[in-house]
């Protein structure tokens, strides 16, 4: 539930305990797992490859590649389906494959003009180029981006349009 117990928890630590306990109520040693796969609608920022944080948190060999799917709602399907096919080919024999999402703490941006601002910001040397810069704020820099599950060239939610 969004907001309760786990809110402090960042994506990777909620998969972390997911991946660490199939172990634990398996009994299948992290070395038989040849690879990982999640799934996620909304990215968070700082870790673009959740499978790979999180089964390196929950000790699985670095050398145990990983992915992550970001494919609105569909995603946990689609990194489920890649692992049937890479195991249906005769790649691997055994993959973990599941879904996080983290609604508590989505990211939201800077707009895109703040965004610019403090790119330039890095740039300016003198007193009078970052003086330039602070005068250029205006209050609309400050309006943040919220993410979209809607998709970006139809404006429309998977829900929605599949109920069509």
């Amino acid at each position: 539930m969004s907001g309760t117990d786990y809110s402090k928890l960042m994506p990777h630590d909620l998969a972390k305990f997911a991946l660490s306990g199939i172990l634990k109520k398996t009994g299948v040693p992290k070395e038989m797992i040849d690879y990982i796969t999640y799934g996620t609608v909304i990215q968070e920022v700082k870790t673009s490859n959740i499978a790979r944080e999180a089964s390196l948190a929950a000790g699985y060999s670095d050398k145990t590649p990983s992915h992550t799917v970001t494919m609105a709602c569909i995603s946990s399907n689609v990194a489920i389906t890649s692992a049937i096919g890479l195991i249906n080919s005769g790649v691997y024999d055994m993959i973990v494959c599941g879904g996080v999402e983290f609604m508590s703490d989505i990211p939201i941006r800077h707009s895109r003009k703040m965004r610019s601002l403090m790119l330039r910001a890095n740039k300016a040397k003198t007193a009078g180029q970052k003086l330039a810069l602070l005068a250029s704020i205006r209050p609309d820099f400050f309006v943040p981006e919220l993410p979209a599950v809607a998709e970006f060239s139809s404006g429309e939610t998977m829900g929605h349009s599949a109920d069509r």
